[in-house]
């Protein structure tokens, strides 16, 4: 029974600390994205792109698309990260905990681009330097707080559930993710469409 109990814990932990390191690195990647206003900002490429062939909208779509190929390079990373973790320091090997840990990744750096976006259209580049630091700041203290309130046996049950549960959990962040990244494009899209130059 306790030698369960043990196994257990150290799953959950190292579940922990796989996803926050690999988090890290897909919000990293992310955030190089979002630093692309800055740079946008200093050259004016906004009102250069205005006078373009194309539309607002096309504009801030290949913004979208360039924050959806960091967030899935973000993915990849993580994923070799996590694999090589497991084989370097032999933690036991779980597909639940593996796929997790990547969604868990993607989710982070989706979400980050997701809330950052609109933002950025609206305020200046040193503004969004102070909206970063709250976004990233608030979830990580929510979620230290939440591990404390959760710590211990209701978080290996959590963790037994989502690991029982694969498939509704991926689809459900999937599609959380899908439609806050979708709805934070058409945000962005109607801020920029009538921003003035």
């Amino acid at each position: 029974m306790d030698a369960d109990l043990a196994a257990s814990s150290f799953s959950s932990s190292s579940l922990l600390r796989s996803a926050s390191s690999s988090s890290v690195i897909c919000v990293l990647l992310c955030s190089w994205g979002v630093n692309c206003f800055s740079y946008d900002e200093y050259y004016h490429w906004d009102r250069f792109s205005v006078t373009l062939p194309c539309s607002r909208a096309q504009i801030v779509l290949a913004r979208y698309l360039i924050f959806l190929l960091l967030a899935l390079s973000g993915l990849v990373f993580s994923l070799i990260f996590s694999f090589g973790f497991t084989l370097v320091l032999s933690w036991p090997f779980s597909w639940g905990e593996f796929i997790a840990t990547a969604l868990g990744s993607l989710f982070m750096g989706l979400f980050l681009v997701s809330i950052l976006g609109p933002f950025a259209y609206r305020v200046s580049a040193d503004k969004l330097r102070y909206v970063l630091f709250v976004v990233v700041l608030i979830p990580t203290l929510a979620l230290l707080v939440l591990y404390q309130l959760v710590r211990g046996p209701v978080l290996d049950a959590i963790v037994d559930w989502a690991d029982r549960n694969l498939a509704l959990v991926g689809v459900g962040t999937a599609a959380f993710s899908v439609l806050l990244y979708l709805g934070s494009l058409a945000l962005s899209v109607r801020i920029f469409s009538q921003k003035e130059f």
